[in-house]
């Protein structure tokens, strides 16, 4: 019964969403500078973007820099610089002048808005979806936004959700020296990369991640330490040659180099990779890692920090295994928009005063949703929707916020539809409908749709069931109170089956 599908495709057209009415904005942002005649295209390595084509299409590019604009080329796209030359999508960078944010509202009168969202800027991104943007593409993924102008659906951050769902990193040590490595460990690494910065040095900084556990389990625990000492010794070989210095950070190694190159550090962590298949105690090679980044990526220390961690977990599923951060626009496209979605519901959030709220409804729904024994993909899919089911309010402006204005009303019965359009394009048809119907009720009284019954998306029917308990237990319920008004909803609001499956998860609140 509780199967979740395809669904087709909704034809694209203006719907009750695009009817809201938007402030009158000013002029339209001065277009980026051309693009350089010798400029050589990038083939992009974003699985999202293969066999995508531009041809007569139109786009009118603001603010993006020459890397993204060649992509664009590459897909035969037109590449207009004014909204007189009818362009059929408006691209936006997160790195256009912030005073020219609020264009973006005049601008979606005339075309689609779609922001491109450069790595750390995703609530930048989110304050131009509040300005009418539609939705978000990440830098190295801009051909995407094709997939707006003709309704095609993509699956792609559902992958990226369900990768992140049982996510646990461990923690390092603090010792100086480890025990077994021999090598200088969490206190040393941090005390050399503070004093580097206090220098104003920025270093290439390397982090290696080794999969020793499901390689060792089968070997006992004085073999993995003599493993674990080999291998210590034979990284610390390989990074003598290229003026590294290798610590040991409990879940991971760490290298620090003050003139290695980007080449130099892709050359380095080919050999750690090579290394790996050396090492085989269980039969298998082991899987090595390698993220870095340095100072063409970063201007100080903590930034330097935060691409090399997260060029590493790219690099965890990344053919090559081996990635800098410059190369990250490339290659983390999808977790770049998964964060510019999440930056977008938590601002609704912000404006509606309820912390936490889509978080709480996408992990109710994700265990709702386990609890029927759905198949992996969906239970993602599902949690995803709860985490994104209200992105469309912040579509609409502040209309959608201020219940004493005119159009109030018009904005939150439009909101689902402006969701399911953010979402579709990135997340695909199945989450896009879930969003669209979390207003629908059992008895056939929702919106946008009046759907009854079983017509209702059983995503969207979980969402409306996590909605509801979230409401009463924030609102103070406890006990038999969850269990009585989750009761008086079945039937009317909320399906009567999975009523009974949420009061036999989740007990009486």
């Amino acid at each position: 019964m509780f199967e979740l599908s395809s669904v087709p495709d909704r034809p694209t057209g203006r719907g009750m969403a695009d009817e809201v009415a938007l402030d009158e904005a000013e002029a339209a942002p001065a277009a980026a500078e051309p693009l350089a005649v010798d400029a050589q295209p990038q083939e992009s390595t974003n699985p999202a973007v293969a066999g995508l084509s531009g041809a007569g299409r139109k786009i009118l590019a603001l603010w993006l820099p020459t890397p993204s604009r060649r992509r664009l080329i590459d897909i035969d796209v037109e590449i207009v610089e004014d909204v007189d030359d009818g362009p059929d999508l408006i691209l936006v960078s997160t790195r256009g002048p912030a005073a020219r944010r609020a264009s973006i509202e005049g601008l979606a009168e005339t075309a689609p808005v779609v922001v491109v969202c450069h790595l750390g800027d995703e609530e930048i991104a989110a304050e131009c979806v509040a300005h009418g943007a539609v939705t978000v593409v990440a830098e190295g993924a801009e051909a995407t936004a094709l997939r707006v102008i003709d309704g095609e659906p993509s699956s792609h951050l559902v992958d990226v959700f369900a990768g992140e769902v049982d996510r646990n990193w461990s923690g390092g040590t603090s010792m100086s020296v480890d025990p077994v490595t021999g090598l200088r460990t969490s206190s040393a690494f941090e005390m050399t990369l503070a004093e580097l910065g206090k220098d104003g040095l920025m270093p290439r900084l390397g982090l290696v991640k080794l999969s020793l556990d499901e390689s060792t389990r089968v070997i006992g625990p004085a073999a993995t330490s003599v493993l674990k000492r080999r291998l210590a010794v034979a990284v610390c070989e390989a990074a003598t040659f290229r003026g590294a210095e290798v610590f040991d950070l409990g879940d991971r190694l760490a290298f620090l180099a003050q003139t290695m190159t980007i080449e130099g550090a892709f050359s380095f962590g080919g050999e750690l990779v090579a290394l790996g298949a050396l090492f085989a105690p269980n039969g298998d090679p082991l899987d090595v890692a390698v993220g870095s980044a340095g100072p063409e990526s970063a201007s100080d220390i903590a930034a330097l920090r935060v691409l090399a961690d997260r060029a590493l977990e790219v690099a965890a599923t990344n053919p090559d295994r081996v990635v800098d951060a410059e190369a990250l626009s490339q290659h983390s496209a999808a977790s770049v928009e998964l964060g510019a979605a999440f930056a977008v519901a938590q601002a609704v959030d912000t404006r509606l005063g309820r912390s936490g709220h889509s978080v709480r409804i996408g992990d109710y729904s994700t265990e709702i949703a386990r609890f029927l024994q759905l198949e992996p993909f969906d239970i993602a899919a599902v949690g995803l929707a709860g985490r994104l089911h209200d992105v469309g309010m912040l579509t609409l402006g502040s209309t959608a916020f201020d219940s004493s204005s005119a159009g109030y009303e018009a904005a939150q019965a439009a909101h689902p539809e402006r969701g399911e359009r953010y979402v579709r394009s990135s997340c695909g048809p199945v989450v896009a409908e879930m969003i669209r119907s979390h207003h629908e009720t059992w008895d056939g009284s929702g919106s946008p749709d009046r759907l009854a019954g079983a017509d209702i998306p059983v995503g969207a029917r979980i969402l409306a069931v996590a909605h509801v308990y979230d409401e009463l237990v924030s609102a103070g319920k406890v006990g038999a109170q969850v269990e009585q008004e989750l009761r008086a909803a079945s039937g009317i609001r909320l399906d009567p089956d999975l009523v009974e499956a949420a009061i036999a998860l989740f007990g009486r609140g």
